[in-house]
């Protein structure tokens, strides 16, 4: 993928923060939470979340994860996937409270809901991206189809 595109994909993601993980459960069965995510200039997505947490159990059993995120007034949607990894050292822990550091959630709750749940001790996760598509349907005829851009790792 080109640099131009990969900005594309990253100031999207920036723009819209609030994205659906979808992981797979120990039975195969499909589990999606909406979490809040922070991306580096090398299109990795970070998330914090709770150690007793579906997502997080999910993750354990089987380290293949989904994103979507979609912006209803451009009809612009983003499918990536990847493999999600638990960070441990302080060097990780840097990069991501640096991807996460810039996130701007538009609620006026300014406490994001991971700190009013009960679920065990807080981890942070980083998305290494396989493949991603960001497709823009706003203003485009059926036979056009959408505009894409896309990422093969």
């Amino acid at each position: 993928m080109n640099q131009q595109a990969k900005e594309k994909i990253i100031s999207f993601i920036q723009k819209h923060p609030l994205v659906v993980v979808g992981t797979v459960d120990a039975n195969n069965q499909p589990y999606g939470a909406a979490v809040y995510v922070g991306v580096d200039a090398y299109l990795n997505l970070y998330f914090l979340t709770k150690s007793e947490t579906d997502k997080s159990i999910n993750i354990l059993e089987n380290p293949h994860v989904s994103v979507a995120v979609a912006d209803e007034a451009s009809q612009t949607t983003l499918k990536l996937r990847g493999v999600a990894s638990r960070l441990s050292t302080p060097e990780e822990h840097e990069q991501a409270l640096s991807a996460l550091g810039v996130v701007n959630h538009k609620s006026s709750d300014w406490l994001p809901p991971l700190p009013k749940i009960q679920a065990g001790y807080y981890l942070v996760y980083k998305i290494t991206p396989s493949c991603a598509n960001l497709s823009t349907y706003s203003n485009r005829h059926l036979e056009e189809g959408p505009v894409s851009v896309e990422f093969q790792a």
